[in-house]
């Protein structure tokens, strides 16, 4: 067993970055790439604008809504193992999009199909990062997720020229060929399960080495830590719930995709009904993903900086609102180099919003870190009521106006509405969020234990009793514990407790019982 900084920030991490960035820019190409793909549904099986718009939201939502499955799946099983098995669904779900001849069997294949494999592939590339790093989690996370502005400058002209060469049909059976690839970046995420951090418990006053304690389930010691993690990890989801503010940010996701994610969708026919050629048209997508590119790798760094991370949430609500700024003034554009310039800026609002949603994320739970993968699957599930609704509501105003005008103002709102609610909850849980305390006294964990209220009164007591019955099991042995190092005098005295960021509530509440049982002895 592997201390936590010997795999997170270096090494492999970078390669597992490298797996994000494969993984991001494929998801990212398939989704600019639909712009494309749009126009073509619409002239070959004569559906509406709200079909083929409801499509790609559709899709979108599978894969964000059924985050929580594959967050399931990944502790279950491992990341590596769910990413490999998504990139053959995806794989599955084009080349049934390529040989159907009727809108139903495209629904099937890129709706249901391709959403579940994205599903599976994109959730763990996201918070995989989360897992390989902690100081550098900023810039680990941009720097994967600049893999979609890579993707918004490649994948649409290949996708045109795929088309131009293959015709529809074969220009999708190619692009299921390419899904492959997120099999080949799964295969970097190895499982960190066997890197689990360690904690470190010192029983003595003197300045002596503390040794790792390895906690083994055919141990009491293990059993309790199991006990305690099994119970909080099962009220971590009603915990997130319960939070108001948290409750509001969840809430603003929703209106934040329902207002951005239909935008690209509609923009290439929106330009080639202002005149422009289908070529012409992509290169607004390519500048925005050049301004992604940069101003993301550039976000990381700059809110990775102390002077900036205290105010990195308010930062990110404020890019959103300049988003929903910029669509409306699409609405209203007609010359390409108006186009161009308002796309160059979307993409650097993109690039903050985008990049540090997880990073926001894992700052909204800092008091409860248990719960962040939990709230990054929620944060999904908003997403996908979003991007479906404003899919289908987008293009249903497209068909009745049959104008993109309106369609964009709608997007526009509910993007501003969204960036409120993050604002409001970014400052309400700004100013509530404490740090940890550290447990080093008896009186510490009393006061500590009434401030978890996710981990009951019986709950200590099952855990003092477990680790009562460890000290006492080797004391009648006259043995010293495995990886605890003891002194004849002061050997049922904790003393210190020095814990990994993750675990700390778990092993501090499981000691707090232990502490006060000592106390009155």
């Amino acid at each position: 067993m592997l201390d936590s900084s010997s795999y997170q920030d270096r090494g492999w991490a970078w390669l597992v970055v490298l797996g994000a960035f494969i993984s991001h820019y494929l998801t990212c190409g398939f989704e600019k790439g639909y712009s494309v793909l749009y126009v073509e549904i619409i002239e070959k099986y004569h559906t509406s604008a709200a079909l083929a718009a409801g499509l790609s939201g559709f899709s979108a939502a599978i894969r964000l809504l059924l985050a929580p499955i594959s967050v399931y799946l990944s502790n279950w099983l491992s990341e590596q193992i769910v990413v490999i098995t998504g990139g053959v669904l995806c794989c599955v779900g084009l080349a049934m999009t390529s040989l159907s001849n009727d809108f139903y069997g495209v629904a099937v294949g890129y709706g249901v199909i391709f959403g579940f494999g994205l599903t599976l592939v994109y959730t763990p590339s996201l918070t995989i990062c989360t897992t390989y790093f902690k100081k550098r989690r900023s810039t680990a996370i941009s720097l994967s997720l600049s893999g979609c502005g890579f993707a918004a400058l490649t994948m649409p002209y290949l996708i045109v020229y795929l088309i131009d060469v293959y015709a529809y049909n074969g220009a999708v059976l190619i692009l299921a060929s390419i899904s492959l690839h997120y099999s080949v970046a799964g295969a970097f995420y190895r499982d960190t399960s066997h890197l689990e951090p360690k904690t470190t418990i010192n029983t003595t006053r003197d300045e002596t080495i503390p040794k790792p304690v390895d906690f083994d389930s055919r141990t009491c010691l293990g059993r309790t830590h199991q006990s305690i993690i099994k119970k909080i990890r099962s009220k971590a989801c009603r915990e997130t719930l319960k939070n108001p503010w948290l409750l509001l940010f969840l809430f603003s996701f929703c209106f934040n995709m329902m207002g951005s994610g239909p935008v690209t969708t509609l923009l290439i026919h929106h330009a080639e009904n202002l005149g422009y050629r289908r070529i012409i048209s992509v290169q607004l997508l390519a500048i925005e993903g050049v301004a992604q590119i940069f101003i993301r790798i550039f976000t990381g760094l700059v809110f990775d900086h102390s002077k900036v991370r205290p105010y990195r949430g308010i930062i990110w609500a404020v890019t959103i609102t300049f988003s929903a700024v910029i669509i409306l003034l699409i609405a209203f554009a007609k010359t390409m180099w108006f186009l161009s310039l308002l796309m160059c800026l979307r993409g650097i609002m993109l690039a903050v919003y985008i990049s540090q949603q997880a990073v926001i994320a894992a700052d909204m739970c800092e008091n409860s870190p248990e719960t962040l993968k939990q709230t990054i699957g929620f944060t999904q599930i908003g997403k996908g009521v979003g991007v479906l609704l404003g899919s289908w509501f987008s293009g249903m105003i497209r068909d009745v106006t049959q104008e993109y005008r309106p369609a964009f103002l709608f997007l526009s709102g509910m993007q501003f509405i969204g960036s409120l609610a993050a604002g409001v909850a970014v400052l309400k849980v700004r100013m509530s969020t404490n740090r940890l305390p550290d447990i080093r006294t008896p009186h510490d964990a009393h006061h500590l234990v009434d401030s978890y209220q996710d981990v009951s009164a019986s709950d200590i007591s099952e855990a003092s009793v477990d680790t009562e019955c460890l000290i006492e099991e080797h004391e009648a042995t006259d043995q010293p514990i495995e990886g605890v190092t003891t002194h004849p005098k002061e050997s049922r005295r904790l003393t210190t407790l020095n814990v990994d960021e993750t675990n700390h509530a778990i092993i501090q509440s499981a000691l707090s019982g232990r502490l006060k049982n000592e106390k009155k002895a």
